[in-house]
């Protein structure tokens, strides 16, 4: 019985081991088993974010789809709608003069700078609303100057701006009358033109020439002592003149201002003197060989501009 116990006793030690009988605890994580972990974790919580980031700009890339398919059915639509209205007619391009033909664009009673017997002539066609027009003043005195008897500028209207321009070209024209043209021109541009203080027409729709209202214009029309009795009424009969002015320019082809007519040839727009000389050297040079050969110079613009130019503009060549 002895023997069994003991036998007994040492078996129960060989079954429970050292301690006593008790559940040995887990080992505590290294440090690097602690440092994996939390790598581990970061790489998980990184992808979530990505996967996040995805879905977000999925659901941004197919709603940005959808709109721009929208907008490329609204512009389809659009297309399809312009290409089945109706096309407004063509507008034919206005014919301008050739700058290479002669046109016999006569002088007239106009405004004149320089003596009837220079050998070129420039019909000057002008307005007081336009401020190219006011640009080319400057050209026309240094022309002046550069070939003073050689040279005569005749001054007509042509009216782009018929509600401000109508009235001074109507002021100069009764000056001329007078024997003023010059100091009202100067005038107009300085106190009319440089503060837009154009004369206007009365609520009714009257233009001030019809009933003796253009107040800034008589101010210049008193500052160079016209009569001014003979000045209210030669303004609205020089409308009569203006018209024909007018008319006479649109036959020649003319349509915007400045524009000139240099023996005839045609030049359009506030171009530098530069050119302007190039094409006074040339005619000239044409007018003093016809001198040469015994053209009186008081005659060379009836005989070789007048009498051999286009009486008009001729319509293009089909």
């Amino acid at each position: 019985m002895r023997i069994t116990a003991v036998v007994q006793s040492s078996l129960i030690g060989v079954l429970l081991g050292c301690g006593g009988g008790q559940t040995p605890a887990p080992a505590a994580p290294t440090a690097r088993e602690q440092q994996l972990q939390q790598e581990r974790d970061a790489a998980i919580a990184r992808a979530d974010a990505a996967e996040k980031r995805m879905a977000e700009m999925e659901t941004s890339v197919a709603r940005a789809t959808a709109e721009a398919l929208k907008r490329l059915e609204g512009v389809e639509a659009g297309m399809a709608a312009a290409a089945a209205a109706p096309r407004p007619p063509t507008v034919a391009k206005r014919p301008e003069p050739n700058p290479a033909e002669i046109y016999a664009y006569p002088v007239g009673n106009g405004p004149t700078v320089g003596p009837s017997n220079a050998l070129v002539t420039v019909v000057r066609l002008t307005e007081y609303a336009c401020p190219y027009c006011e640009r080319s003043r400057a050209t026309m005195e240094g022309l002046q100057k550069k070939y003073g008897p050689q040279l005569r500028i005749v001054y007509k209207p042509y009216v782009v701006h018929p509600r401000v321009a109508t009235a001074p070209a109507l002021a100069t024209c009764a000056a001329h009358r007078q024997g003023k043209w010059k100091a009202m021109d100067a005038l107009v541009w300085k106190n009319i033109y440089e503060p837009r203080a154009f004369d206007k027409a009365s609520d009714d729709g009257t233009e001030c020439w019809q009933n003796d209202t253009c107040r800034n214009l008589e101010t210049q029309a008193r500052a160079i002592k016209l009569n001014m009795k003979k000045f209210r009424a030669d303004m609205r009969s020089c409308k009569a003149e203006l018209d024909t002015d007018m008319a006479q320019a649109t036959a020649f082809g003319v349509h915007a201002t400045p524009s000139f007519f240099i023996n005839g040839r045609f030049m359009s727009g506030a171009q530098p003197q530069e050119m302007f000389e190039q094409l006074i050297d040339a005619e000239l040079a044409r007018a003093q060989d016809a001198v040469r050969t015994g053209t009186a110079a008081s005659d060379y613009y009836q005989t070789h501009v007048i009498a051999i130019g286009s009486p008009s503009l001729q319509p293009p060549t089909p």
